[in-house]
């Protein structure tokens, strides 16, 4: 009975500093920021959000991000489409 050997390969990269594209963006002077800061979200939105993060639907990994927004009265409502929403067709 003949035996094989069979050489595990792996694949070496070289280290190198892991940086977000819009980080790289910024350095370049590409992208610049629009707001001077963070945009509020309507206070109902951030209910909903934190309520999802109580109930574990948003991963805790994430739950920080989710819980720093800022919040105000402002309204929550979207631009109203031109699309129907029936699909009849």
């Amino acid at each position: 009975m003949a035996s094989t050997n069979v050489a595990k390969t792996t694949q070496t990269q070289p280290k190198r500093a892991l940086t977000s594209v819009t980080a790289i963006a910024r350095k370049a002077n590409i992208i610049r920021d629009a707001y001077n800061s963070r945009l509020p979200i309507s206070t109902q939105k951030y209910k909903d959000l934190t309520d999802l993060c109580k109930k574990g639907t948003i991963s805790a990994e994430y739950q920080d991000q989710y819980r720093i927004l800022p919040c105000s009265g402002i309204p929550d409502s979207l631009a109203e489409t031109d699309e129907e929403d029936n699909i009849d067709e």
